[in-house]
């Protein structure tokens, strides 16, 4: 069966989040005597959340709960990015137009699920897609292909259950 598939991932493709995402991060280092350089935010894009934390703390030697920063660092996002996300130009056309000719539409993204969730709502893109994958999904960070084949494997399984019912 020939698929016509996209994957999109929402960070930087959908929506420009980062800004209010490395805020958050710079702000949350910060309480713990981090000042992360510009190399080491570089790094962080495309990273899972746990991923990050765990790098900082240990090239840093912060020894406190990630689970803890990571909690801080999401509060700190949504407080950051309440009814300030906006889609890039032109993505919710392309999307419609996606879906009107047929094509199955997947997004992955490195945000865990209440990110992902958060960033749909705000969107208004709720139904949008067939196939979602968080990082939370996923057991490596991109640019580990992982996220994707995943997605691609969920849009396959889904086309599957459509037509075989």
């Amino acid at each position: 069966m020939a698929l016509r598939a996209v994957i999109f991932d929402m960070d930087g493709i959908i929506v420009d989040s980062e800004p209010y995402s490395v805020q958050a991060l710079i702000d949350v280092l910060r309480q713990y005597g981090v000042e992360p350089t510009r190399d080491d935010l570089r790094r962080s894009y495309g990273r899972r959340v746990q991923d990050d934390f765990v790098d900082y703390f240990s090239r840093y030697g912060v020894t406190a709960d990630v689970q803890v920063a990571i909690a801080h660092k999401d509060a700190r996002y949504y407080h950051l990015a309440a009814g300030r996300l906006q889609p890039f130009p032109g993505v919710v056309p392309l999307l419609k137009r996606l879906r009107d000719r047929g094509y199955r539409l997947a997004l992955a993204s490195s945000g865990d699920r209440v990110k992902v969730a958060f960033g749909m709502q705000a969107l208004k893109l709720n139904g949008t897609f067939e196939a979602i994958v968080s990082g939370d999904d996923v057991s490596r960070s991109k640019p580990d292909p992982e996220i994707y084949v995943t997605a691609a494997r969920r849009l396959y399984d889904f086309a599957i259950h459509v037509v075989h019912g």
